[in-house]
Formats: C-alpha cells, sequence, structure tokens
C-alpha cells in the first residue's frame, strides 16, 4: 500500500490512501466531496459514478415497432431500463421495443432510457421523435 495525493480533489484532513489502484475512504469524507471532486475521482476509475449520457438514445420504427437504442453511456452501467411515450403520455413496457397501437398512428414516439449501475440511475434526455406510421 502507497500514500498519495489525487491530482484535482482538494487536500483533506485524511491522506488517501489507494492500495492495487483502488482507493479506500471513510465514507463520510467521501459524502463531503462536491460533485466536482467526485467526477474527478470518477474519471481517474477510482470511485463509481452514476452513469452519464453519452450520446442520447435513438428511435427508429421498424413495421409496426418502434426500436429504441440504449444510446452510449459512461460510468458502465449494469442494466436500463425504457419508457416510451407516445405524444408526451406514457405508453409501453419497460422494453426497448413498442409495438405500436393503430390509435398511435400519426402522433410522435420517444423513448427515456434509464441507465443504471451501483452508485445509482441517470436518465438520458428523451430519443427522437418519430412519427408513427
Amino acid at each position: 500500500m502507497y500514500v498519495m495525493a489525487v491530482e484535482g480533489i482538494p487536500q483533506r484532513d485524511q491522506v488517501v490512501t489507494f492500495s492495487q489502484h483502488w482507493a479506500s475512504y471513510n465514507p463520510g469524507e467521501v459524502a463531503s466531496f462536491t460533485a466536482g471532486e467526485k467526477q474527478v475521482l470518477a474519471d481517474k476509475g477510482v470511485i463509481l459514478s452514476p452513469p452519464s449520457n453519452v450520446s442520447v438514445p435513438a428511435v427508429q420504427q421498424v413495421g409496426s415497432n418502434l426500436t429504441c437504442t440504449m444510446g452510449n453511456w459512461n460510468g458502465t452501467p449494469t442494466s436500463y431500463a425504457y419508457q416510451w411515450r407516445v405524444n408526451g403520455v406514457n405508453v409501453g413496457t419497460n422494453s426497448p421495443t413498442y409495438a405500436t397501437q393503430v390509435a398511435d398512428v400519426g402522433l410522435t414516439g420517444t423513448c427515456i432510457v434509464t441507465a443504471t449501475n451501483a452508485a445509482g440511475s441517470t436518465a438520458a434526455p428523451p430519443s427522437n421523435g418519430v412519427v408513427i406510421q
């Protein structure tokens, strides 16, 4: 085990210790870090932060179904949840595919993807809108 400062994090009362390139912190100390400080540590792979969306999910219509990509994420998501909307109203199930209904024709479908890891969950901005055929 060796001790080193983490560039981008102000000095604390306690020294940050690293063992096999992983940090061990007093939980109260991590809780006192600012969001920016936590992001510095997450960017360095020292602590896990909730996922962050890099590119917004995309929707396309294939036959009578809408399909949604998960987008691209930082933070190593372990699961994804899907919320479909037609003209802003929640519809569908937690699936990357939505089976359109006759009443949906001419309305706009979008999808919101939420990524989750051990540190939390983050929703991406809504996907592109697709006019349902």
